[in-house]
């Protein structure tokens, strides 16, 4: 019923935000790991060596510091990616993160150490991908992540908003993005007071 009603809001409404949010929330409620799919997944990391840590519920602060204490820490899996922000937040420049996995066990991977490589080839000037001709989506958003710095990543993070605060109206990631590197020039304490 939420989805719906959220689907008759326009794209960027701060009310279909909050109806999918308020939707997300009641979903993650409704999905349980049974007692029984836990020690099926401890039983296999278990034989096959792997040392690992529970972190139930929002734990993603947490993931993020045993990332930067943890020696051996070779991946952080998570349902969504706060916990590159936090990583970002915690000044980690190194590490992966796997988040959004499907049955299949297929992710998206973000390695903090090559995320804001600076490349030899030119990379194109930002731009707001807007209007006729649209490129794939998130063609130029990931293009533009290697212009950006960890610093200007987490001020796009918090202008977008993220499961603890709602973004400023009519700006998602995407646009925070491209505000964050129209002003790119100006001193990290700086740039939000400029934008």
């Amino acid at each position: 019923r939420l989805i719906n009603e959220a689907r008759r809001y326009g794209k960027d409404s701060g009310k279909r935000k909050s109806l999918y949010n308020e939707a997300r929330n009641h979903f993650q409620h409704a999905v349980r790991v049974t007692p029984a799919v836990m020690a099926i997944t401890l039983e296999a990391l278990r034989e096959n060596n792997f040392e690992f840590i529970i972190a139930p519920y929002e734990a993603d602060a947490q993931l993020a510091f045993e990332l930067k204490s943890r020696k051996n820490c070779d991946v952080i899996i998570s349902e969504d990616s706060d916990c590159i922000v936090y990583s970002l937040a915690a000044g980690i420049t190194s590490g992966k993160i796997l988040f959004k996995m499907d049955k299949y066990g297929n992710g998206v991977e973000i390695d903090l150490g090559t995320l804001f490589q600076r490349t030899t080839v030119s990379l194109p000037q930002p731009q707001n991908t807007k209007g006729k001709g649209k490129k794939k989506k998130g063609d130029f958003f990931t293009q533009n992540l290697h212009l950006m710095t960890p610093e200007m990543f987490l001020q796009m993070s918090v202008m977008a908003g993220c499961d603890y605060a709602d973004s400023i109206k009519g700006i998602g990631i995407k646009k925070a993005q491209v505000l964050v590197l129209k002003f790119a020039k100006s001193k990290d304490e700086d740039r939000i007071a400029d934008i």
